[in-house]
């Protein structure tokens, strides 16, 4: 069985291949075998006091009264016992299902996960891989997003603001401050651009001028980058503030030949972004 890393909003775990992101949210993911819904997981950060209890009566009535408290799997145990952990299971007309609720001491977080069929022999050892590897918070000062077939790395300081992923085109919109920054994919290349032109793909896409953007290659790629600044004086930034417009905007769009897809960043803000920043962000976001 092959599996493939997903990383959503500072949770982090490893599934089956297999499995596909059915529904999103903020903090939320529902994954799907070809039987259905295989795995369900919610998250918040909690201010105060955690009760699992609570949580669990709240689980119950959402399932109209199906969920009772269980014990953990000895093996569940000793993978999760760096939470806070409560079992549980339920059963329905439908099937049934196991989970745990965690809380996690160091960073806050409380997380619902729960297997459906969770109750079958054959899942058992699915459900121990992607508990063995689900982590809640990030190690270091940066997140990891990967997500069907985009990977990034983000500054841990920059959080979701907006995400968007349709056939074609996906985003995914950071903002710490006054600063922003964005992710974009497109796909199928070969049929967004016309002539193989990356420019003016770029000035279509942006609404910028092509004479504004300036060729270049990225990572050996074909790229091309964009960049504008408001002149560092009190008076036009004063202007500039007033009138809604950033001090510092900035893009970059390249193509991947051999995956089909053109990826891109764009940064904006108050403040101008160091170039060897942007590039490590580039360096980080790849096409799966």
């Amino acid at each position: 069985m092959s599996w493939r890393e997903i990383a959503w909003n500072g949770v982090r775990f490893l599934a089956p291949a297999a499995w596909e992101v059915a529904k999103i949210g903020p903090r939320y993911l529902l994954l799907e075998d070809e039987g259905g819904p295989a795995l369900e997981i919610k998250w918040e950060r909690i201010k105060g006091r955690f009760s699992h209890k609570t949580a669990l009566k709240r689980l119950n009535a959402l399932h109209r009264n199906t969920v009772q408290e269980s014990p953990l799997p000895d093996e569940w145990g000793k993978i999760l016992g760096h939470f806070n952990a409560m079992g549980f299971t339920w059963q329905a007309e439908a099937g049934g299902g196991r989970g745990a609720i965690l809380y996690c001491p160091a960073c806050g977080n409380a997380t619902l996960i729960q297997f459906f069929g969770g109750l079958a022999p054959s899942i058992h050892e699915i459900c121990l891989r992607v508990l063995a590897s689900f982590q809640d918070h990030s190690p270091d000062d940066r997140v990891c997003w990967s997500i069907f077939d985009v990977r990034a790395e983000i500054p841990a300081e920059y959080r979701l603001v907006r995400y968007r992923f349709e056939a074609g085109r996906f985003e995914m919109h950071f903002g710490a401050k006054r600063q922003q920054i964005a992710l974009y994919r497109w796909g199928a290349a070969s049929a967004l651009l016309e002539n193989g032109d990356i420019c003016a793909f770029a000035a279509k896409t942006t609404r910028i001028q092509q004479s504004e953007w300036r060729l270049r290659t990225w990572t050996g790629h074909p790229a091309v980058q964009w960049e504008k600044s408001v002149p560092d004086t009190l008076w036009v930034r004063f202007q500039e503030r007033m009138a809604g417009n950033p001090h510092f905007q900035w893009f970059r769009l390249w193509h991947l030949l051999e995956k089909n897809r053109l990826l891109g960043i764009g940064a904006k803000g108050n403040k101008t972004f160091q170039a060897d920043w942007l590039d490590r962000i580039c360096t980080g976001y790849e096409s799966l």
